[in-house]
């Protein structure tokens, strides 16, 4: 990771895995594979974090895929982006 995105990355809002399982309504499971998969930009350590414009920007994608497909989104990312989440703190135990 460059010093320029880790530098991004600290100004992001940070969320967990939990958090985003929680918002999306999935699994734990389900959202490290979506990450994997997708290569979402993630900041290593003892609580994985991944940002939250990523995710954002992962959900809309999702969304207009299904729409064009003429399906029913598996996500709604106005739900994700309202939701208020806080800065994890590194230090917290």
């Amino acid at each position: 990771m460059n010093v320029w995105h880790s530098l991004y990355m600290v100004e992001e809002w940070m969320l967990t895995v939990a958090d985003v399982a929680e918002v999306l309504g999935t699994s734990r499971e389900k959202v490290a594979a979506i990450i994997a998969r997708e290569e979402l930009p993630v900041v290593p350590g003892r609580r994985v974090r991944v940002s939250h414009t990523a995710v954002i920007e992962f959900v809309s994608a999702m969304q207009r895929d299904a729409l064009m497909l003429g399906r029913e989104p598996d996500f709604v990312p106005s739900i994700v982006g309202s939701r208020p989440f806080t800065i994890v703190d590194e230090d917290d135990p």
